[in-house]
């Protein structure tokens, strides 16, 4: 556990057990530090649990406190049995040598002991050599078979090393597979090695083109997907060697010189429910579980599949290879021949074809072990070098800012709420056996279960969730003060689906969708052939005759579940597609810089605040609306800062807060009476709380400091004479249920974080908190549908202020601002109007070009 520790002190490290970890091998955390701690990853050293012998270890910093002290770090430990506990201790200028070294200038070798991986220019996979003998001659195919049969071009680069350090080491072949012209699946092979002979391989295959999502539907069969027949990888396997297979954990190994395994569905109760549609919303499975043909003819039957395969010679040349994850991401496929083991990513359908909608990408992972005999090897097949959940002590985030949310000593009231989301009967893995949330498209999904409110009859309801209000954030923030392996397991789980499904990965289509995130399935309607995006054709009848459908928006964007999980994990494709992510709000909010996307602009807002304003009227000035868009960008752009201590990303959510409120607001203009349609202003409140947070514990108590928190104190004692919780006012809600009083929880902490930002007049704002949070516990432990994941989504995005508000505490200590007052007038006026045109043309003619007004509206006419 990881308590509040002094600067001289060792900091003790608990793995958590779970059954995929591999020992001997290399272990990966995320561990969080107190402030102050350590400033250099090379002044630490990890020590067994008596603290007589160091390990191999390294340590590589992630995010620092103000004072440059390492926040979080990511450890990888070289472990030869499974330690009680490990030590964390400081010891500067010491340096450990190299487990895995870099040598070669026509290839790249990567050396592990006298274990060799040779990346030749050229190739697409490694040869590996013990000694002097080869294990894998480096030959391999990579066939990609298109809708017709026919094997698709392959160019490839040549082998790229990425990252190193003293235990691992990473090589990436990046490619291309074509047929088509103008189609393109974009091909990635990682290659992680790590010390004590394990290889993880990382296939990726990515759309990069966009959807063409005519009037907003986003169903399969859209003219911007890809489709194929078969993705495999075919590796050479060694002269003389004998395979043993084992198809299920635990299972008996087979001798077998031939076989051939393919993973057809989940196996599950509910193996065949129609989340499994193809694009005619035709199933897609063929029948229950796996088959497992021998050699011999022999066909074995079963549910899930965990295989796992060893080639041995009997005289030292032996290699494991066991797919990670493989029944859960089916079709699968592994089959062994005289000459190669055949790992078949995506294999051949009855009847169908796989399809890469424009966009999407999918990974899948092979484990490779070259370590021990073959009684060894087979007692550790399914254990996985890499990451591994830690148990820390709650009391370290209690004492430390490190979730940014704060954190109770001990669990309370409020926590007991989210009992549900781990029970066998309502949790999330039961929800994901009753939908079948499996297979590649859907697995690590949460299953919507509560679109199902309004659902009448016995049919199937599918509805995906696509991590509305950050599951991944809850459940990362659930695992650390908890301690329980399974949130670990969720959250990985659903960043990896979020990774590669619900983010639209292109450049092609338009900049306020480009690398966006795709919102849940509509509400209360069936995903049918949308899939994870959204919007169906299914969900208007055929004489519909309004606006349909959409695409991503900033009110689905959330970062800092994926920001956290890089903590965890080291994961950088984590972190790059946050920053992405930012990327992606920015230009929805901002603009790409066009004249016409400008001018659009300028009709469709500041034209009509300044008719507004001619005619006498009032309205508020401001850019951006006071929203969960607008919070969202916030968050964001909060979140890339802390990632990147880019100041620029400070100074765009700084330009968000100032151009959405003010102290001089007057509020009744807001119209907040209409709950449907501002409730979420409070999720902007929530956000400018993060802000202040931020600019407090850095010390920058400058005027915009003090002009968001000016904001957030008018606006909550505006909410303790006037809001209510929703239910109170059910004729103004379209579905007035218990979201609504999961939502509540918001006020609550609003006005908790309000009150500890003021001296003056507290006691109103506590009361109010205690109020709103009080109101949620009784009826939420009454509620029937607690267990929804939506409640379960929202008590987890909310958890913090809540669990401490029961004691007064001291303000912030604050300096006040002298000279003029900080804050801006909030009205608009018609010079604001001149100005805006003045500013807005302006910062466009720097960036515009004919090339790039054509590209903005292309992309509009689905062109």
């Amino acid at each position: 556990m990881i308590p509040t520790v002094n600067a001289d002190q060792s900091i003790p490290i608990n793995l958590i057990d779970t059954s995929d970890h591999h020992v001997p091998g290399v272990v990966v955390a995320g561990v969080p530090l107190p402030p102050g701690y350590l400033h250099d990853e090379n002044d630490a050293v990890v020590l067994t649990g008596d603290k007589q012998h160091h390990l191999p270890a390294e340590l590589a910093a992630t995010s620092r406190w103000p004072d440059g002290s390492i926040r979080w770090c990511l450890l990888k430990v070289l472990l030869s049995n499974e330690p009680e506990m490990m030590w964390l201790e400081k010891a500067a200028g010491h340096r450990q040598a190299d487990v895995v070294r870099i040598l070669g200038e026509e290839s790249i070798d990567v050396l592990d002991g006298e274990l060799c991986y040779r990346f030749a220019r050229h190739s697409l996979f490694p040869t590996i050599s013990d000694a002097d003998s080869t294990i894998v001659d480096g030959k391999a195919d990579l066939l990609l078979t298109g809708e017709d049969g026919r094997l698709m071009s392959l160019d490839f680069d040549s082998p790229e090393l990425i990252a190193s350090d003293r235990l691992s080491a990473t090589v990436a072949v990046r490619g291309c597979l074509s047929d088509t012209p103008g189609q393109a699946l974009n091909i990635l092979l990682r290659y992680d090695i790590f010390a004590a002979r394990d290889m993880v391989l990382t296939c990726e295959i990515h759309n990069p083109d966009r959807a063409l999502h005519p009037e907003g539907i986003w169903d399969l069969g859209d003219a911007g997907s890809v489709l194929f027949s078969a993705l495999s990888l075919a590796v050479e396997r060694f002269a003389g060697s004998t395979a043993h297979v084992q198809f299920e954990r635990g299972g008996p190994w087979y001798e077998q010189p031939t076989f051939s395994l393919y993973q057809a569905s989940s196996g599950g109760d509910h193996w065949n429910c129609p989340a499994h549609v193809n694009r005619f919303n035709k199933s897609t499975v063929a029948f229950r579980g796996y088959r497992a043909t021998q050699s011999d003819g022999t066909v074995i039957e079963g549910d899930r599949a965990v295989p796992s395969l060893i080639f041995d010679d009997g005289a030292g040349r032996l290699m494991s290879v066991t797919p990670i994850q493989f029944w859960q991401n089916f079709p699968g496929k592994i089959a062994c021949s005289d000459q190669d083991v055949e790992l078949c990513f995506f294999p051949p359908m009855n009847g169908d074809c796989h399809e890469m909608q424009g966009g999407e990408r999918k990974q899948h992972r092979i484990h490779f072990s070259f370590a021990g005999d073959l009684s060894q090897a087979k007692a550790s097949a399914h254990k996985v070098p890499g990451g591994r959940p830690l148990r820390i002590d709650r009391r370290f985030f209690a004492a430390h800012d490190v979730l940014g949310q704060p954190v109770a000593e001990e669990p309370g009231r409020y926590e007991k709420l989210l009992v549900p989301s781990l029970s066998d009967v309502s949790g999330f893995f039961a929800k994901r056996e009753a939908q079948d949330e499996y297979g590649w498209r859907h697995f690590g999904d949460v299953v919507a279960d509560h679109e199902t409110l309004y659902h009448e009859g016995d049919a199937y309801f599918i509805s995906h969730y696509n991590n509305q209000y950050d599951c991944i954030h809850g459940f990362a923030r659930q695992y650390l003060l908890s301690g329980d392996a399974r949130w670990y397991r969720l959250m990985e789980e659903l960043a990896q689906h979020v990774l590669d499904i619900d983010i639209y990965r292109t450049n092609e289509d338009r900049a306020e969708y480009n690398y966006g995130l795709f919102w849940h399935t509509d509400h209360y309607r069936s995903a049918s052939t949308s899939t994870h995006r959204t919007y169906s054709r299914d969900h208007y009848p055929s004489d519909w005759t309004g606006a349909k459908g959409g695409g991503p928006g900033p009110e689905h964007c959330y970062t800092s579940g994926l920001t956290l999980y890089y903590y965890l994990s080291g994961n950088e494709d984590a972190k790059d597609t946050v920053l992405r992510l930012t990327e992606w709000i920015t230009n929805y909010y901002e603009g790409t810089g066009t004249f016409i996307e400008y001018g659009k602009a300028l009709v469709t807002h500041d034209v009509k605040k300044l008719l507004t304003a001619l005619k006498g009227g009032r309205v508020l000035r401001y850019r951006y609306p006071i929203n969960r868009g607008t919070g969202n960008y916030i968050r964001a752009l909060l979140d890339s800062y802390e990632l990147t201590e880019d100041s620029a990303y400070l100074q765009r959510a700084t330009r968000a807060i100032t151009d959405t409120y003010s102290a001089l607001d007057d509020i009744g203009l807001r119209d907040f009476g209409d709950i449907e349609g501002t409730w979420h202003y409070t999720v902007f409140l929530q956000e400018v709380l993060r802000f202040l947070d931020l600019k407090r514990v850095t010390g920058q108590f400058d005027a915009d400091f003090h002009r968001a928190r000016n904001g957030l104190m008018h606006y909550a004692r505006w909410m303790v004479d006037h809001e209510a919780p929703y239910l109170v006012q059910p004729d103004k809600l379209e579905y007035p249920n218990d979201t609504w009083v999961a939502q509540d929880i918001r006020k609550a902490n609003v006005l908790y974080g309000a009150y500890r930002y003021t001296a003056d007049d507290r006691a109103p704002l506590l009361k109010r908190a205690c109020f709103f949070r009080d109101y949620v516990i009784n009826e939420l432990e009454q509620s029937d549908t607690l267990h929804y994941a939506r409640l379960q989504a929202l008590i987890m995005q909310n958890q913090g202020p809540a669990c401490v508000m029961e004691n007064e505490c001291e303000p912030y200590e604050i300096p006040e601002t002298t000279g003029q007052s900080v804050d801006r007038e909030s009205e608009y006026k018609v010079r604001d109007f001149i100005r805006a045109v003045v500013s807005g043309f302006g910062r466009v003619i720097k960036t515009t070009s004919p090339r790039r007004e054509y590209a903005w509206v292309r992309v509009r006419l689905g062109k």
